[in-house]
């Protein structure tokens, strides 16, 4: 049975370690077994799973009984340094284990960097409708205080005031935004 939680924390594996059981290919972001340990699937099999239930669609990979988040594996494997951070994939796929989409970031640096949540109903994150004063309302949340930016007679003033505070408190430039194919698929290269 395959635990559902993967570990955080390296568990003592090392990069060398790593790279003896999978190969890494930093151009695409997927991981291939070398198939030399008993319990490892033949050679050149992708290694990986999804688990399509969970909302954050991220890849895990069981190494020796142990679940790796992929995206941190690939942090390892390029570094040698297990992430003591959270690992935020620049585009917001958490799919895409590419070496160019992954950077080490604190939580609220990882927060700047998600995405339009699902039950969104203005089509921009911080906006919203409020029906009994007739108004748009901007606001933001910055390390956890939730900021109000105003009210507004129309939406796109609202939507700058949203904008130009996300710029003012740092947040990533994919912060807010749908996460589409074009998105995920960005190009990126590899150093």
């Amino acid at each position: 049975m395959i635990p559902s939680q993967p570990i955080l924390i390296s568990d003592g594996l090392t990069q060398q370690r790593l790279r003896e059981l999978l190969d890494y290919n930093p151009e695409t972001g997927e991981f291939f077994w070398k198939g030399n340990c008993k319990s490892c699937p033949r050679e050149g099999h992708k290694a990986g799973y999804r688990i399509p239930a969970k909302k954050n669609h991220y890849i895990r990979i069981q190494l020796l009984g142990v679940v790796y988040m992929a995206h941190r594996l690939a942090f390892l494997y390029t570094t040698g340094v297990f992430p003591s951070e959270q690992v935020d994939h620049i585009n917001g796929d958490g799919t895409d284990n590419r070496a160019c989409n992954l950077r080490l970031v604190t939580s609220t640096e990882n927060n700047r960097n998600s995405g339009m949540r699902w039950n969104n109903q203005t089509g921009v994150t911080g906006v919203e409708w409020h029906k009994r004063d007739e108004t748009w309302s901007a606001r933001i949340k910055v390390d956890g205080k939730s900021i109000h930016l105003g009210c507004f007679s129309n939406k796109e003033d609202a939507i700058r005031a949203r904008l130009n505070a996300q710029k003012f408190y740092g947040f990533h430039e994919n912060h807010g935004k749908r996460r589409t194919t074009a998105t995920q698929s960005a190009e990126c290269e590899v150093a």
